[in-house]
């Protein structure tokens, strides 16, 4: 997603969109979960409003979020959610393994 107006489009409604999506989290991310090792620390890539964010949290792992638009990224509020500055995207990939050990 890098259309400037779809971008846009989600950083205005971001909070309105927060709090319509109190959906369950994703369908497979239990079993993704349930082979990490306890304190793993994971990096959610395109956290959106943060439905399986809230999951990874409540599963004890530690957790940092991005999104493309940092409106959405920063609606994510769990507590052990910690929105990073860098976006992982531009880093390498040597330099995001070296940080997470699960990356979502």
């Amino acid at each position: 997603m890098s259309d400037a107006a779809t971008l846009a489009c989600y950083q205005a409604q971001a909070p309105q969109l927060a709090l319509s999506s109190a959906q369950a989290p994703s369908r497979h991310l239990d079993g993704f979960l349930d082979l990490l090792r306890p304190n793993d620390h994971v990096l959610e890539l395109g956290c959106g409003t943060g439905r399986d964010a809230a999951r990874i949290a409540e599963r004890g792992f530690g957790l940092d979020t991005t999104d493309a638009v940092p409106a959405m990224a920063r609606e994510v509020t769990t507590g052990l959610t910690r929105l990073i500055a860098n976006n992982p995207c531009d880093m390498s990939y040597d330099d995001v393994v070296s940080l997470y050990e699960n990356v979502l």
